[in-house]
């Protein structure tokens, strides 16, 4: 998944791994509607990367995603992204996972593709 990342990411953005199977990206400069953008491309590259240590018949990987746009306070600036990526990555793994959700303070709802709305954050539906 890490070349994978390289592969999708803009230069100048930053990839991490955090551990076990959770990576982060850091998109400077970037709206919400770009880092959305950035995670279905992420999302489709990996349904159509063929990994060859997996069976043909496995089924493909497939990210849950969450993403943090906005301003975050210099003071405890890493504790606030990763809280706030975390819970939007939640969000996306209670949606079905495969799909991606933004945390956003300025909007008060989760809009999915679909136009559905949740309260808390905005996303990219599969």
């Amino acid at each position: 998944m890490g070349a994978l990342l390289r592969e999708v990411a803009r230069t100048g953005d930053v990839c991490a791994r955090m551990g076990g199977d959770e990576f982060a990206v850091l998109l400077p400069e970037t709206t919400a509607e770009g880092a959305l953008a950035l995670a279905h491309r992420l999302r489709e590259a990996a349904r159509q990367r063929r990994i060859p240590s997996l069976p043909s018949r496995a089924p493909r990987p497939t990210m849950s995603i969450g993403i943090v746009a906005g301003p975050v306070a210099d003071e405890g600036i890493a504790h606030d992204l990763h809280s706030r990526a975390d819970q939007a990555l939640y969000m996306a793994k209670a949606a079905g996972r495969d799909c991606a959700r933004v945390w956003e303070p300025r909007r008060p709802s989760l809009t999915i593709e679909k136009r559905e709305t949740y309260g808390g954050m905005t996303g990219t539906d599969r």
